[in-house]
């Protein structure tokens, strides 16, 4: 058996991303990541939003994302789960609200620092919340960054058509996972459908929610690829991811949701990963 110190040390330096282990410069790292935030928080306040402050342990609710789940002998806890989840799961009365939060976010072991965003009830958040993200980036000064635009609601028909189980075709995909495609029960046709819309990279589309986001943007760095896509039980229809070229994963994941009948969006801006990028380009 691994001995409760070893543990607990180890538990504390992994790294926030892929379990890595971190440099003991951690003031150095902190004082990084506290610069980016005072930008985009000082941004965020100028354009009228407010910072809210989530609970870190909530009860255990199946419609709530993510969190290290935990019993106190008598009822479930999360600590750290996904807060939109959160939210969505408590508010009960129709709200009008942007606002932002800093959240660890627990999944297993590992936790993720995150600068948090959701404009509830609110007209065209989507629009609002991608223009917040190019904002940010030139307040960065990152300038080698796309984004890619998909969609729950292009899967949909193929899922309920076939009977497909929702969230394993969603997590399949957002895994890669060829072989989960391979072996569904369905006709070549419908396999064949499914490859053709993975596989669609392109700066247009016939799918006219996303195609009005592009004609609003009309930027060369914003993408429709429908292999692209972080699922989350509440998301709606449009899903969006951020990258850039000094890193292979995203560093921003969001997507529209409805709260009480209440169009939102939000998204969630990995402050590790953005503080790697950062520190790269000064070596």
């Amino acid at each position: 058996m691994m001995p409760v110190a070893f543990f607990y040390v180890t538990g504390f330096f992994l790294y926030q991303f892929g379990g890595v282990i971190m440099e003991k410069d951690i003031f150095s790292r902190s004082k990084k990541i506290f610069n980016i935030l005072s930008v985009l928080r000082n941004h965020l306040i100028s354009d009228g939003f407010w910072e809210f402050f989530p609970d870190s342990i909530v009860k255990y609710n199946e419609n709530i994302e993510s969190g290290l789940k935990f019993s106190d002998g008598k009822d479930f806890y999360l600590l750290n789960p996904d807060v939109t989840s959160w939210i969505i799961s408590e508010q009960k009365a129709n709200i009008e609200e942007k606002f932002f939060y800093i959240t660890k976010e627990n999944d297993g072991v590992n936790s993720k620092l995150k600068l948090g965003i959701e404009i509830i009830g609110i007209e065209n958040p989507e629009e609002i919340i991608l223009n917040l993200l190019y904002d940010f980036m030139n307040l960065l000064g990152i300038d080698n960054f796309y984004i890619d635009l998909s969609s729950i609601k292009k899967f949909e028909e193929i899922i309920y058509e076939n009977k497909l189980d929702k969230k394993d075709f969603f997590k399949a995909l957002e895994k890669r996972d060829i072989e989960f495609f391979d072996n569904l029960k369905v006709s070549d046709e419908v396999k064949v459908k499914i490859d053709e819309i993975i596989n669609y990279r392109e700066n247009k589309t016939n799918y006219e929610p996303i195609n009005e986001i592009l004609k609003k943007f009309d930027k060369d760095n914003i993408f429709v690829d429908y292999g692209t896509l972080k699922y989350m039980n509440y998301y709606d229809d449009l899903v969006f991811e951020l990258y850039t070229d000094e890193l292979g994963y995203a560093i921003v994941n969001g997507g529209n949701y409805f709260i009480n009948n209440e169009k939102s969006c939000g998204m969630a801006i990995d402050l590790n990963l953005i503080e790697e990028i950062l520190r790269r380009r000064e070596k």
